[in-house]
């Protein structure tokens, strides 16, 4: 059921961060880059972090840099929400035992 509940905010999660980045209102680039290396950070203090959120960061710069800001824009908001999913799956699976029943001795 888990699974399935973080399948599913993954998917609105993104056509959240899709419709927010086809919006017309000013964005300051630097600003969201700024927060999302902040939210990024937060994932790594807690082994979060998901294995392409600072590709996602990387290429946002790059496209940024190429003149492509709406784009840029989209993939940073895709990084904010996976380090916001990571941190948080990382803070839920904190206790549980990720070892199977069937592996353990």
């Amino acid at each position: 059921m888990r699974n399935y509940t973080l399948i599913f905010c993954l998917i609105i999660f993104s056509l959240d961060t899709l419709l927010w980045a086809k919006q017309d209102s000013p964005v300051d680039f630097h600003q969201l880059l700024q927060q999302t290396e902040l939210q990024v950070a937060q994932a790594q203090t807690v082994n979060g972090l998901w294995r392409d959120t600072q590709q996602l960061v990387k290429q946002a710069k790059e496209l940024f840099n190429a003149g492509k800001q709406q784009e840029a824009i989209a993939l940073l908001h895709e990084a904010q929400s996976q380090a916001q999913l990571g941190y948080q799956q990382a803070i839920d699976q904190a206790d549980k035992e990720l070892v199977p029943s069937y592996l353990r001795q």
